[in-house]
């Protein structure tokens, strides 16, 4: 800005007309002392009129400072407003992206747990199914070691069979030929022996029927325990596709809540293994 120059100012004497004044030698001295004081009056405005315009323009620099100033300390205060917010902005993404990292970490966990439980029911359903396999081979393994023996049994009752023939047939023989004496003594031993045989048969036919009765029974129970493993099987097909439908929506130890325990399972298994046992047991000492 340029301050206005006040219209009252001073005329330049310069510019005003001069009268030639008329000098005489008795005024010498009034002459200079009238030139000093002009000169002294053009020295005057000019002074004035500087220290006017150097006082504008300090006035002009000085608000162009403090607009300067002012402008510099919003600029400051702006640019501290924008790192404050560019540092919320870096803390809330490093707290993002920690929740994210501790989310994903938090969720890969679970999946881990879900899959090592997951595999370790699996192992230990493997695990009871080949038991139970074992069990009905060792099973078979004794039926067919029974019906060998059955059949043994019927062979020896056979032979018994044939060899009482055999000793009718001799007696008769020996009746015809007319050995009376020896026939009382051999008709004697073999009375005795055809009690004794007699005895015999009466025990393998006992025993014949007790193997078969034994047999019976093992293949009831046999029968029970291939129901109750059918219905096991489907059982737990149907838990395990509704625990996989429902993984996302539950928790393992839920699924394992609702699912039947293996080891009572096993446990139950055991007992009738055992009692089945016994059983053969006390059929073959019989």
């Amino acid at each position: 800005m340029q301050a206005a120059i006040p219209s009252n100012s001073v005329e330049n004497p310069k510019t005003m007309t001069k009268k030639k004044p008329i000098r005489s030698a008795n005024e010498p001295k009034k002459l200079l002392d009238h030139e000093e004081e002009n000169k002294d009056s053009e020295q005057q405005p000019k002074t004035i009129v500087d220290k006017y315009v150097e006082k504008s323009q300090l006035q002009t620099l000085k608000s162009l400072n403090e607009h300067l100033l002012k402008e510099t300390h919003e600029k400051r205060k702006k640019f501290g407003a924008l790192v404050q917010a560019k540092e919320g902005l870096e803390l809330d993404l490093k707290k993002n992206a920690n929740k994210k990292k501790h989310s994903q970490m938090d969720e890969v966990g679970d999946r881990v747990c879900r899959l090592v439980e997951s595999e370790r029911l699996k192992d230990g359903e493997i695990g009871r199914l080949k038991d139970e396999n074992n069990w009905q081979r060792d099973l078979r393994k004794k039926m067919i070691e029974m019906e060998k023996n059955d059949r043994r049994a019927l062979e020896e009752t056979e032979d018994l069979k044939n060899l009482l023939k055999e000793k009718k047939f001799v007696k008769r023989l020996l009746y015809e030929s007319g050995r009376v004496n020896e026939d009382l003594d051999s008709k004697m031993k073999e009375e005795d022996e055809a009690v004794s045989l007699r005895r015999t048969i009466e025990i393998i036919t006992r025993d014949k029927a007790e193997m078969e009765e034994a047999k019976i029974e093992v293949e009831n129970i046999v029968v029970n325990l291939q129901r109750e493993l059918s219905k096991v099987n489907k059982a737990m097909t149907s838990e395990s596709s509704v625990a996989e439908n429902g993984r996302k929506e539950e928790s393992v130890p839920q699924m394992g809540s609702s699912r039947e325990d293996p080891d009572e399972v096993s446990s139950r298994k055991g007992e009738k293994i055992e009692e089945t046992t016994a059983e053969l047991e006390k059929t073959k000492m019989a």
